[in-house]
């Protein structure tokens, strides 16, 4: 029985023949055994030393050698258990060469040891934003590194104090900057990167909350903001005074000047309305529920210029509505702001203001109407209570004059006038009155030829000639019309709908404004070619050059397709 145990193996217990006379023989032997079996990589062992024993528990055994003969060692001393140890020497299968690295260099180390000290507070994009202001900070240092901005070494605190403010700003206006620029008029404010790249972040109604609105932002939190921008843009150094940091530093410049113009009108918002508050009320006042202007010394607004010649023109007591007298078009909010300026800078006559309620969604009617300049208060409350009244009853009159104001606005560019007038009429049961006689004898004919389902009784004025009025080019006109029926012929339409004349074939202008000017007597006068052709009847009436149409042709200058007939082709 033999123990082999190869260097980095365990052992194993083997029976072994008598035939193998040495321990050499008997390690190569084991080891052969070994590798066959997997229990050891490779066959690079080699004998080192071996004993024999006469029991298992391998105790009081006989050192021998590599050339030591079992045989006798059997025979001898009945010794038929061996202990062998073998050495491994080196070999690239159970010791694979390590890869020599190169001796370490101590300077790059220090070196970017170095920079992220000085890095380390410099603003870093979040890897996994939680919340909206935090993805809005990403988008905004993406942006700085889109733009070729990167912040310098140790100036770590300061520019993330920057990105930290200047995203806050943002996230605090998001969305609101249209209706600022809305509020303060004279055109854009806010430069387009705020709208473009980073909106859409600060949208309560996405998690069921109320929707943001302008009301919402406070004058004092952004007044703070905007002192915070600008301490933190002061604080940052010169690297922002070189592009491309310079063109990051004017956008954020432009959107605090814009929201600091905000906050002055909010302020003096305010103050108007601390003023109107404050402002004593007098007998009228309270018991006429009317607010009397004061009369404007200087020169009125030129929004109400109009408004203050009509209530000079007008009599005492007679009311005027106010916002037929505005722009047609004004949004809610610029009527709101306009009456209010009405109210502070007044009109050159004794006037007094009344709003008047119609109720639900509908917007407000405002009228002005001249009083006594001075007078009995009583006689006074008792003809502006007239007035109210007679406003109560006549609401829906006013209200229908506005309606068909902004209607006519809309649409007038679809239609005429007076088929607008007519269509208003009939859809809303508008009864008031035509502004001049003309007007009322238009819409009379006008309802005429609807209700006769004829729009030919509505009569052309180009074809209407003043008795005074002379022909000038009648004979050559004349001259045209018998030229175009002998040489060339006229053609009725080709499913013989109407009266209208085509020309039976192509002729060129040119060529016939020659050949008329020739048949006609000497010394008529003769018009140009291009006014010849405007006297053919226009083929699109509502072009802008058929008002040179003055009926002297009632031919049009084409050519019916029948007229032209099939085009044969013939090869060979």
């Amino acid at each position: 029985m033999v123990r082999s145990f190869p260097h980095g193996a365990s052992y194993r217990l083997m029976k072994k023949p008598i035939t193998l006379t040495s321990y050499s023989k008997l390690c190569s032997d084991s080891v052969d055994t070994l590798h066959s079996n997997g229990v050891i990589k490779c066959k690079n062992y080699i004998f080192h030393e071996a004993k024999a024993y006469s029991s298992m528990s391998l105790k009081d055994g006989i050192m021998g050698d590599a050339d030591t003969d079992l045989v006798q060692v059997i025979k001898l001393f009945n010794m038929r258990f061996f202990d062998g140890e073998t050495k491994h020497s080196k070999c690239t299968t159970c010791t694979p060469v390590q890869e020599v690295r190169p001796a370490l260099n101590a300077f790059p180390v220090m070196m970017a040891a170095s920079k992220d000290i000085a890095d380390a507070d410099l603003p870093k994009i979040t890897a996994a934003p939680a919340t909206n202001l935090e993805k809005l900070q990403n988008r905004i240092l993406t942006y700085f590194v889109e733009r070729g901005c990167l912040f310098p070494a140790k100036s770590g605190k300061a520019a993330t104090s920057f990105v930290s403010k200047f995203t806050e700003m943002v996230y605090y206006l998001d969305g609101q900057y249209r209706k600022i620029e809305l509020e303060l008029g004279h055109g854009k404010k806010f430069p387009d990167v705020f709208m473009k790249e980073f909106s859409g972040y600060n949208c309560p109604e996405n998690s069921k909350h109320r929707k943001k609105n302008l009301t919402n932002l406070s004058e004092k939190k952004l007044n703070s903001h905007c002192i915070s921008v600008r301490e933190v843009l002061q604080a940052q150094g010169p690297y922002l005074e070189a592009m491309p940091w310079a063109e990051v530093k004017q956008t954020a410049l432009a959107l605090v000047k814009a929201v600091e113009e905000y906050c002055v009108f909010l302020q003096s918002q305010n103050v108007r309305v601390k003023v109107s508050q404050a402002k004593p009320q007098s007998e009228v006042e309270a018991k006429a529920n009317v607010t009397i202007l004061r009369v404007n010394q200087g020169p009125v607004h030129l929004l109400f210029s109009y408004l203050d010649r009509q209530v000079s023109a007008t009599e005492l007591y007679q009311p005027i509505s106010v916002r037929e007298h505005l722009p047609p078009g004004m949004e809610r909010r610029r009527v709101y702001d306009a009456i209010e300026d009405l109210k502070q800078s007044g009109l050159k006559s004794h006037t007094v203001h009344h709003a008047h309620h119609i109720g639900g969604s509908k917007e407000s009617l405002h009228f002005v109407w001249r009083i006594e300049p001075t007078g009995d208060p009583q006689a006074i409350i008792n003809g502006c209570l007239k007035v109210k009244q007679k406003i109560q009853a006549d609401a829906p009159v006013f209200e229908r004059r506005i309606t068909k104001r902004e209607f006519m606005r809309a649409y007038g560019f679809v239609s005429e006038r007076v088929a607008l007038r007519s269509i208003f009429k009939n859809l809303t049961g508008d009864q008031s009155a035509a502004h001049d006689t003309d007007e009322k004898a238009i819409d009379k004919r006008f309802q005429v030829a609807l209700l006769c389902e004829d729009p030919g009784i509505v009569v052309d004025l180009r074809t209407v000639k003043l008795p005074n009025q002379r022909d000038t080019f009648a004979t050559f006109f004349a001259e045209t019309e018998r030229y175009l029926s002998e040489e060339v012929g006229v053609a009725v339409q080709e499913r013989r709908h109407g009266e209208q004349l085509y020309l039976a074939k192509a002729v060129i202008l040119n060529d016939l404004h020659r050949r008329v000017q020739e048949r006609v007597p000497p010394g008529t006068k003769i018009p140009s070619v291009k006014w010849m052709r405007y006297q053919f009847e226009p083929i699109n009436s509502r072009a802008n050059t058929a008002k040179y149409y003055k009926a002297e042709l009632k031919i049009k200058m084409m050519v019916q397709k029948r007229q032209v007939g099939p085009i044969v082709f013939n090869v060979r």
